[in-house]
Formats: structure tokens, sequence, C-alpha cells
């Protein structure tokens, strides 16, 4: 794990090179997820685009394998108005590839804590289910 987050932050700029290591790390962040969450985090907030679907999509694949009771608290938490917007189109797009497959309990804690931070309030009579 620290191999791969070290390889993140060298100063390499080559975006495809970075993409590859955000879908890389969505892959390996099971093993280490509290150490390697904060580089995801930064990961998709990349000015590139690609960067940030390579993290977007490597963020799916961990959910597949991490306990949807840790990753989408955290995940939660930057759907706020102290966040960069960029960040919360990239955590919006992650909830919405990973809603495609999720029960309704899940829409529904994503739905309400929109509703709670003060967005989108007019998802608030909408049934995903």
């Amino acid at each position: 794990m620290d191999e791969t987050l070290n390889l993140i932050n060298l100063p390499r700029n080559e975006e495809i090179y970075i993409y590859n290591l955000a879908k890389l790390l969505g892959i390996v962040g099971i093993q280490d997820f509290k150490q390697s969450f904060p580089e995801m985090i930064n990961l998709m907030k990349n000015p590139s685009k690609k960067v940030r679907d390579g993290m977007i999509s490597g963020m799916v694949k961990l959910s597949n394998v991490i306990d949807n009771n840790i990753l989408i608290p955290k995940l939660l938490f930057y759907l706020s108005d102290e966040t960069e917007m960029i960040l919360q189109q990239s955590v919006s797009l992650i909830f919405k590839r990973i809603m495609k497959y999720e029960t309704g309990e899940i829409k529904q804690r994503y739905i309400q804590n929109k509703i709670a931070s003060g967005s989108n309030k007019h998802l608030k009579n909408v049934d995903f289910n």
C-alpha cells in the first residue's frame, strides 16, 4: 500500500500515469482504507477530469469489497456547502454509480443527507425504489 501511495505522490504530472494509479488505488485501497482514503479524496478533486474519472471508477470497485457502512458515511461527509464543488461532483458521481445496484436504504440515506445539507430540496418527495 505504501508503495502505491508513494507512486501517486511522485512529481510526475503525466495524466495517464496518475489515472492508472487512481484506478489501482481503488483496487488496493481495501488493504489500508484509513491510510489510502485521504489520497483518494485528493484524486477526486484533481484538476484533470481523466484522473477524477479514474478515481471514481476505483471507488466504485472499492464499494464492491468494502462494507458500505464504512464507505458511505465517509463520502457523505463531502456533500456539504463547505466542500469544493469539484469534489462534491465526484462524490455524487460515485453515489450515482453505486446506487444503480444498491438497496433502497442506501438511496434513502443519500437523499436524506442531501436534504439535511440544504441542497437539492426537490429530492424530498422522490421515490428511488
